[in-house]
């Protein structure tokens, strides 16, 4: 067997002791706790049960289904669908049917489909959709005052303004990252996802790591499927909500090169480019809107692209990544 192995130069470090630093210090004006009272007041705001005609900004729950010339639409129906009327995610046509409805109303409203419709048998056709308004919900936010302020302090500031499922990601990703770096069992998964061969060759049980690595990171999933249901979705299930977000997850690991620390300040640029259609005006536009939710998956394919021309193996996915390993095959 023929190892190649890339010594790293030694390095001598020059005087970096006693080196001046200006100190840039951010002054807090009123303006800027304002801004941040408000920040709060939003993060912290609550939906209530209502009564009230559905109008923009109430969240929905709901059920729909399509019919044409008397027959349902295949594939047209979807059950305990929450969405917040006004967010772009329903048809702008089944949002402006909703409005003014009350909660446990049912209803219908007419739809033609483009001429360009991806189906041919519904192309240029008028449909008949009808709603089941479930429930209605109206967001709450409290007043940003003082009141409000000394209710936070700096412990409700940090800790609280998320759920807790938020948190233990972040701890979760960072003991990962300490795990794989830092500790003996760390290096021997990760010399299981460079050669298999090679590490059964020094003794690593490949197949207990191969397993343990598959249960915990199927537990890990698991938990951002609970986090959606139980705080982005607020304890409603509804099929197919998660959508491309699985996708996106897998996309977010390849961006950040398999390096766990840096998944916490790509998800935050990640989810930045997956909602940022909903501050950029297109009108009815639904196909420029789909078109801006593919922006993380070009940052991910120009990032794949940049670091296979650098051709530097620390920015490269485990040699042996998804490959089965068989010692007799050795």
């Amino acid at each position: 067997m023929e190892q190649k192995k890339k010594n790293l130069p030694e390095v001598t470090l020059g005087q970096y002791k006693g080196l001046a630093v200006t100190r840039h210090v951010r002054p807090v004006t009123d303006k800027t706790v304002d801004i941040e009272l408000v920040h709060q007041a939003r993060m912290h705001a609550v939906y209530h049960p209502t009564t009230a005609p559905a109008k923009r900004g109430f969240r929905a729950l709901l059920d729909f289904v399509g019919y044409m010339d008397g027959k349902e639409i295949p594939d047209s129906r979807m059950e305990n669908v929450m969405v917040v009327l006004g967010d772009g995610k329903l048809m702008p046509a089944a949002e402006q049917a909703i409005y003014g409805h009350c909660a446990g109303e049912v209803f219908r409203f007419d739809f033609t489909y483009p001429q360009d419709f991806r189906l041919p048998e519904l192309s240029g056709k008028t449909a008949q959709f009808e709603i089941n308004l479930r429930s209605l919900a109206e967001k709450v936010t409290p007043a940003p005052d003082e009141a409000f302020a000394k209710s936070l302090g700096w412990f409700g500031q940090i800790f609280l303004s998320y759920g807790f499922l938020a948190y233990l990601a972040i701890i979760l990703a960072l003991l990962s990252s300490y795990f794989l770096k830092h500790t003996r069992p760390g290096l021997h998964l990760r010399s299981v996802g460079e050669s298999a061969s090679t590490a059964d060759a020094a003794g690593i049980n490949v197949t207990r790591y191969k397993y343990l690595a598959t249960c915990i990171g199927s537990m890990i999933a698991g938990l951002g499927g609970l986090y959606y249901v139980m705080d982005y979705a607020s304890g409603v299930w509804s099929n197919n909500a998660f959508g491309d977000r699985g996708w996106l997850a897998i996309a977010l690991v390849i961006f950040t090169i398999w390096r766990p620390n840096v998944s916490v300040l790509a998800s935050i640029l990640f989810g930045g480019l997956y909602i940022l259609y909903l501050y950029i005006p297109t009108g009815s536009q639904m196909a420029v809107k789909e078109l801006y939710k593919m922006l993380p998956y070009v940052v991910t394919v120009v990032v794949l692209v940049i670091s296979s021309l650098r051709n530097n193996k620390e920015k490269q996915p485990p040699a042996s990544l998804g490959l089965s390993y068989f010692r007799e095959e050795r």
